[in-house]
C-alpha cells in the first residue's frame, strides 16, 4: 500500500524593493496562485521598511514580519496580496522623492537685472544723454520752447509737449540725476517686464503723470525733464512687488506684525517721493502724478505676464515706446 504523498511546496517567490521612484510589482503567477493561500514576500529596503508596514496596518491588511538573510521581509497572505501591493503603489506614487521640496519658480532662476534690461537701459541713458549734448550745441532755448510741458499750449492741441519734455533737462545735474535714478529703478522694471514692456509702461507712466499733472496745475503750469518719469518707474517697481508679497502673503498663515511686510515696497516708494520728489525747486506735482501713474500701471502688470512672455509682443511695445517719442518730436518740429 502506497503512502499518499502531499504536494511538494513551491518556493516562495519574493517581491523585492524597487529601486528609487519604481514600484512594487507582484510575480506573473498571482492570479493563478491565489487559492493556493501561500504568502507573498515583500522585502523592502531598510528606509521603506516602516513605512511600508505602516501603510498596511493603516488598511487593516494583515501581514507578518521574518528575516532573510539577516534581512526583514514583509510576508503577505496570498489572498491579501493584491490589496497589499495596490496600498503599497499608492504609498510609493504619493512619497516619491520626500520630503516635497518647493520646486524655484522661473522668475526665482532670474537675475535681478538681466544682461538685456542692463544693456537696454545703457542704451536708452546714452542716448538721452547724447539728445541733451545736441540741445546744448544747438540752442537749448529753441529746444525747450518746441518741446517743454506748457499747460496753456497743451491745451491748444500741442499734446506732443507731454512726451517731448521728458528727453529735455534744464541742466547737467538736472540730466545725472535722472539717469542715475532711471538707470537703476530702469534696470529693475526692464528686468521684471522683459525689456519692451519694461520700456512702454515708463513711457506710458511719465507721460501718463505729465497729463495729470497738466489737467489739475493752473494754467501757466510748465514744466520738462524726465523725473516725472522716473518716478512713475518707482511706482511700477512698488506696485509690482507689493503685489507679489501680498499673493505670497496669503497663501501663509502670519501674524499682524507680518502682515504688513508685502505693504512695505509701496511704504518705501513713498518715503523715496517724501525725500527726493519734494526737495525744494523740485515738481512736486509733477512728480507726485508720476508716482501715482506709476502706481496704477504697476498694478495692472501682473495681469500682462503671460502675454509678456511673447517675445513678438516685446519687440513690438519696444519698438513702439521709441516711436511715440520719435513721432512726437516730429511733430514739435513741424509746428514749430
Amino acid at each position: 500500500m502506497t503512502a499518499p504523498t502531499s504536494e511538494q511546496p513551491q518556493p516562495v517567490e519574493p517581491i523585492r524593493s524597487p529601486a528609487p521612484g519604481d514600484l512594487p510589482v507582484l510575480p506573473d503567477d498571482l492570479e493563478e496562485s491565489l487559492d493556493y493561500g501561500r504568502e507573498v514576500v515583500f522585502v523592502p529596503d531598510d528606509r521603506r521598511f516602516l513605512p511600508w508596514i505602516a501603510a498596511l496596518a493603516s488598511r487593516c491588511i494583515p501581514y507578518s514580519v521574518a528575516y532573510e538573510d539577516n534581512r526583514r521581509i514583509i510576508l503577505v497572505l496570498r489572498p491579501h496580496a493584491r490589496q497589499a501591493l495596490t496600498e503599497l503603489t499608492l504609498y510609493e506614487e504619493v512619497n516619491t522623492d520626500w520630503p516635497h521640496l518647493p520646486q524655484p519658480s522661473d522668475k526665482d532662476d532670474r537675475p535681478l537685472v538681466t544682461d538685456a534690461a542692463f544693456f537696454a537701459i545703457i542704451l536708452a541713458g546714452t542716448a538721452l544723454a547724447k539728445f541733451h549734448q545736441v540741445v546744448e550745441a544747438t540752442g537749448a532755448r529753441h529746444w525747450q520752447e518746441l518741446g517743454r510741458n506748457d499747460a496753456v499750449l497743451f491745451f491748444r492741441g500741442q499734446w506732443w509737449r507731454t512726451i517731448t519734455s521728458l528727453t529735455l533737462h534744464a541742466d547737467a545735474a538736472h540730466l545725472v540725476s535722472n539717469l542715475a535714478w532711471g538707470a537703476i529703478l530702469g534696470a529693475l522694471v526692464a528686468s521684471d517686464l522683459g525689456v519692451g514692456a519694461g520700456l512702454f509702461a515708463m513711457l506710458l507712466a511719465g507721460v501718463a503723470g505729465n497729463t495729470m499733472a497738466t489737467f489739475l496745475a493752473d494754467e501757466g503750469y510748465r514744466s520738462l525733464g524726465a523725473s516725472t518719469m522716473v518716478f512713475g518707474i518707482l511706482g511700477i517697481l512698488c506696485a509690482i512687488r507689493t503685489w507679489e508679497g501680498w499673493q505670497r502673503n496669503q497663501k501663509e498663515q502670519s501674524g499682524r506684525l507680518i502682515r504688513l511686510v508685502p505693504w512695505l515696497p509701496i511704504l518705501a516708494g513713498v518715503a523715496i517721493f517724501g525725500i527726493y520728489g519734494s526737495a525744494p525747486g523740485a515738481d512736486l506735482l509733477g512728480h507726485a502724478c508720476g508716482f501715482a501713474a506709476g502706481i496704477v500701471i504697476g498694478a495692472l502688470q501682473p495681469g500682462c505676464r503671460n502675454a509678456y512672455a511673447s517675445r513678438p509682443l516685446q519687440f513690438f511695445l519696444g519698438g513702439a515706446a521709441a516711436a511715440v517719442v520719435v513721432f512726437a518730436w516730429r511733430a514739435a518740429l513741424m509746428h514749430g
